[in-house]
């Protein structure tokens, strides 16, 4: 029962999290795009 306040809290930081993923997910293949020019 002690989880459940935990996780409620956990909530709101992961949805701030999710913004920041999706815009790391172009970052991340364009890095990937630009090592494989590389080689």
């Amino acid at each position: 029962s002690e989880l459940v306040p935990q996780f409620s809290e956990l909530v709101p930081q992961f949805s701030e999290l999710v913004p920041q993923f999706s815009e790391l997910v172009p970052q991340f293949s364009e890095h990937v795009h630009k090592r494989n020019e590389m080689f």
